[in-house]
Formats: C-alpha cells, sequence, structure tokens
C-alpha cells in the first residue's frame, strides 16, 4: 500500500507539469496563428531578386560628381513582412536586409584636388581615400504573374567603397495587408543619388 502511494505521489506531479507545458505551448501556438490569420501575411524571409545588375544611377550621382563610384557588386539580400497591427489595425511594413560590395576608389583616376589637404572653413581636409555616395533602396513587389503591386523605398542610405555595404531597414511606406498577400516576389533597385564626398 505504501508502495503505491508512494508511485502516485510522483507520477501526479509530473502529469501536472506535463500538462502545464503543453497548455502553455498550445496557447502559444494559437497566439501565433490567430496572429497570422488575423491579416494572412506571411512573416517568411523572401529573397530578393534582380533585373539586371540591381544597381543605376540618378543624373546628378552620374554627371554632377567627379569622383566616379567604382565597380559595385549585384545586391543580394532578403525581405520580411513585419506585422505591426494591434487593436484591430493592420500595420504591415516591409523589413529588409540587403549587401552589395563596391571595389577600392581608384586613386589615379580621382582629380588632384581630392590627394592633397583641403581648406573648409577652418578645417583643413585628409586627402580622400575612398569615395561615398547618397543611396537609397527601391523594392517593387509583384503578383504571381509578375504585375507590379506597389513599389517602397527604404530610408536615405550612404554606400562607401572599398567594403561591403550591408543595410538594413523597414521601408518608408506602410504595406497593405491585401499587397502583402498577393506579393509572390520582390525585385529590389539599389540606386546612387548623389557623390557626398565630391564638391
Amino acid at each position: 500500500m505504501d508502495r503505491l502511494v508512494t508511485a502516485e505521489s510522483i507520477r501526479a506531479p509530473r502529469v501536472l507539469a506535463a500538462l502545464i507545458v503543453g497548455a502553455l505551448l498550445g496557447a502559444g501556438g494559437a497566439y501565433m496563428y490567430s496572429r497570422h490569420s488575423r491579416t494572412g501575411v506571411s512573416s517568411n524571409w523572401i529573397q530578393l531578386s534582380t533585373d539586371g545588375s540591381g544597381f543605376g544611377w540618378k543624373l546628378e550621382a552620374l554627371f554632377n560628381a567627379d569622383i566616379a563610384l567604382p565597380e559595385v557588386s549585384k545586391p543580394q539580400g532578403q525581405a520580411k513582412f513585419l506585422n505591426r497591427s494591434e487593436g484591430g489595425s493592420q500595420n504591415i511594413q516591409l523589413g529588409y536586409v540587403v549587401k552589395a560590395s563596391v571595389q577600392h576608389l581608384d586613386l589615379s583616376e580621382v582629380p588632384a584636388k581630392y590627394l592633397q589637404p583641403r581648406k573648409q572653413g577652418n578645417f583643413e581636409i585628409e586627402p580622400i581615400k575612398e569615395v561615398v555616395y547618397d543611396a537609397h533602396i527601391d523594392f517593387i513587389l509583384k503578383d504571381a504573374d509578375g504585375f507590379v503591386l506597389m513599389k517602397a523605398t527604404s530610408e536615405p542610405l550612404y554606400i562607401y567603397s572599398g567594403q561591403e555595404n550591408v543595410f538594413q531597414g523597414t521601408a518608408n511606406e506602410q504595406i497593405p495587408a491585401g499587397v502583402a498577400k498577393r506579393t509572390k516576389t520582390i525585385v529590389l533597385e539599389l540606386t546612387a543619388d548623389k557623390c557626398e564626398t565630391c564638391n
């Protein structure tokens, strides 16, 4: 009799603990499912694609700069829909991570004025070793048939020569849930807007 009571007293807490853990896991799963089902938007990462090189120039960067940005590798990255919904409102943002490598600046092709110290007001600017450009990324959201649903744009970015540039953030525009649900591919376009180093 004592042996039976001891076995039951050991088994009961284990069963209770298993029930509690199961209930917690079930509640967590139900919450995640209900959160996804409210909008129907997947939060999985989407591999970004490019049309051509994935890199382009604004006219100002192309014609009003006397230091050319060295060759830029094809940008690559991923994006995902971030569900920021609360209290029935649907607030979906596009989060992204994009990488693009830029070759080192060829100083033999840089105007001589940048290769010696320069005065700017009360300050002396050291000779440059690399170049910096203002830039941005456009994300073109397309449906299963390749039709454009909308375009979203990153915050202003900087492209540095001589390194791998890693951009991470969220696009400026809010994404309607209907657009996010229908999006099958996202095309990225990295654009150099203006030479920050040039003057």
